[in-house]
């Protein structure tokens, strides 16, 4: 049987109270009432038979329901609007979910829902679904309809990005990110074309609704991504103003991969929620492979530059590190061998950082690096965004608890695609390795068991001296030179500064010509691996990084090169056997 995380099981006598109608009945899915159920129901559905049994709580227990929603094999099983399912196609979304196939036809219904599902399992396209689908049912479709709030910035604008890419031949219909760095004249302009959809995170969505420019009488949907998050950002002030803008009767939808109290709290104002714990069931299916590699904190940087250089790890990675100065720690000691990466700084704007995940995502950098910080409300790389074609989750540093691993290991193995993660545990990390263990059996969300990433450390003995030099060179100074570096670029593309450095030239002259104190020194040498120290095991696994030949100049008329170049002809100079001249002491004498 599947467990109710947030309340009791149901029984008879809720399930008879379930079927009373939590939104309108304007609604033509709802039913108005019990006794007229048959009837309204008779007079709604189309004659031919749904491919997506209607789901009556009294007759349907929630494991039958999650039962039926496995069997669904694509979405127009589902019923949706053919326009939905022409964009779904274009996306290339291969089928539902599990928390698609059981989300959407709830929220058709005009239920409450609250769905813990685990992390990169489709949360957004179930309530992104579920909301154009209802706003497809109204003829018209009324503006302020949907309210959808996130915990970050840049969470809203991957939402918004999704809403769009479902609403490509949706013309009706629009949707309004109030929290994005626009200023405020065009973001009253968009909300005076009274978007359908609003994305925010919940103080954005109070200012304007304080200010007069959104209004929220006629809102139907109201939905909450990542709802823990928003309380552990100290967004509980903000959405106790904003629920007091609500109207009396409103649909709500919450979803996450974990639940706090303050989110239990938040369903007592529900009106029935539907239980939705998809965690034990996702596992089972889930395509994950967790490793460990037992090692010290000195074989930390050793066993990453043999992971790496000799393609160990293939695919996409994401390196997963304790603080924003040991990101740039990682990256410098990369880049002595040549292994490009990013780093997410927190620092940056929240545009920076969509820009870099934007670039990982299409190709530019293979790895990225980063941290779990919990303290930025602007973004939150191991929850909620959105990285694609993740294969590799590198835990670098052990995570503080087992939440924070499972929203890291959530970002690869997503939807019906495969993944692995591999944790550098050194013995300080054993005490959390083993309540992380405990973590896990108890809430069932790994089906997987950890398996030791064997690994020979003496066949690699003879890159310690690369990696203790390369780790040497970066020092506390080239650090703060690689950040200072990041927000000085920052600062010259910055949009809002335009005006600033139109009439004082001379500021953005100096902040150009800025030259680091200390720079780092990348050493040639590195960026090859000599092939005595491969092991033999992995000859030919290695992929060398040659410097490109300069182009030469070439004088078409006489056939000679000239420039710097050191070819043939300056060869043939020094040699004495072809000159016939011997350069000694500063006098050449000729032969005779």
């Amino acid at each position: 049987m599947m467990t109710v995380a947030l309340e009791e099981p149901i029984t008879e006598d809720v399930k008879d109270e379930v079927s009373e109608p939590t939104i309108e009945p304007t609604e033509p899915s709802v039913e108005p009432s019990t006794e007229d159920a048959t009837t309204e129901q008779a007079a709604v559905e189309p004659t031919t038979e749904p491919a997506y049994p209607a789901i009556e709580p009294a007759a349907v227990t929630l494991d039958e329901h999650i039962l039926t929603a496995k069997k669904i094999k694509s979405f127009k099983e589902l019923l949706l609007d053919d326009r939905l399912v022409k964009a779904i196609a274009k996306v290339r979304w291969p089928k539902p979910t599990l928390v698609q196939a059981a989300t959407v036809p709830l929220v058709k219904e005009g239920r409450d829902v609250i769905a813990k599902s685990s992390t990169g399992s489709g949360k957004t396209g179930a309530y992104a679904l579920s909301a154009l689908q209802l706003l497809l049912t109204q003829s018209p479709p009324l503006p302020f309809s949907v309210l959808v709030l996130v915990p970050t910035k840049t969470l809203a604008v991957q939402t918004t990005k999704v809403f769009q890419n479902l609403m490509k031949w949706c013309s009706q219909l629009s949707v309004v990110n109030v929290s994005s760095s626009t200023n405020m004249n065009t973001l009253k302009t968009a909300l005076l074309r009274d978007p359908h959809i609003i994305v925010g995170t919940p103080k954005g969505a109070l200012s304007v609704v304080t200010e007069g420019h959104l209004k929220l009488g006629d809102l139907a949907l109201l939905i909450m991504d990542e709802a823990d998050l928003q309380f552990s950002y100290g967004y509980s002030v903000d959405l106790s103003e904003l629920r007091q803008h609500f109207p009396p009767v409103l649909q709500t939808v919450l979803m996450s991969a974990t639940f706090t109290n303050d989110v239990k709290d938040l369903c007592i104002h529900l009106n029935n929620p539907v239980n939705l714990d998809l965690t034990a069931a996702q596992t089972k299916e889930s395509k994950l492979e967790q490793y460990l590699v037992k090692c010290s904190g000195e074989d930390k940087f050793l066993l990453l530059y043999t992971l790496l250089k000799l393609n160990l790890l293939r695919g996409k990675n994401i390196i997963f590190v304790s603080d924003t100065n040991r990101c740039y720690r990682v990256k410098l000691f990369m880049e002595q061998f040549s292994l490009p990466s990013c780093v997410l700084n927190f620092e940056l704007p929240a545009n920076s950082v969509a820009h870099a995940i934007d670039q990982f995502n299409r190709g530019v950098y293979d790895t990225i690096i980063t941290t779990d910080d919990k303290q930025n409300k602007d973004v939150n790389v191991s929850r909620g965004i959105d990285f694609q074609n993740v294969d590799n989750i590198l835990n670098f540093d052990f995570p503080l608890d087992p939440q924070s691993y499972v929203h890291r290991v959530g970002r690869t193995a997503r939807g019906f695609a495969s993944g692995c993660s591999l944790s550098f545990i050194t013995p300080s990390c054993e005490p959390k390795l083993a309540k992380l263990k405990t973590h896990l059996s108890k809430t069932a969300e790994q089906c997987n068991e950890f398996k030791p990433f064997n690994f020979n450390v003496t066949a690699i003995e003879g890159f310690r001296y690369r990696c203790i030099d390369a780790y040497r060179a970066v020092t506390k100074v080239a650090i703060s030179e690689a950040r200072r570096k990041e927000i000085k670029q920052e600062i010259i593309n910055s949009e809002k500064l335009k005006t600033f450095f139109s009439e004082n030239p001379k500021d953005l002259e100096l902040l150009r010509h800025d030259k680091v104190i200390r720079p780092l020194e990348v050493k040639e040498h590195l960026s090859t691996v000599p092939d005595y120290l491969v092991p033999s095991a992995l000859k030919g696994s290695v992929t060398q990084v040659r410097k490109r030949k300069r182009k030469q100049d070439v004088d078409y008329s006489t056939g000679k090169r000239f420039g710097n170049y050191k070819g043939q002809d300056s060869r043939k100079k020094r040699d004495p056997l072809q000159s016939f001249k011997y350069n000694k002491k500063g006098r050449d004498d000729e032969n005779e």
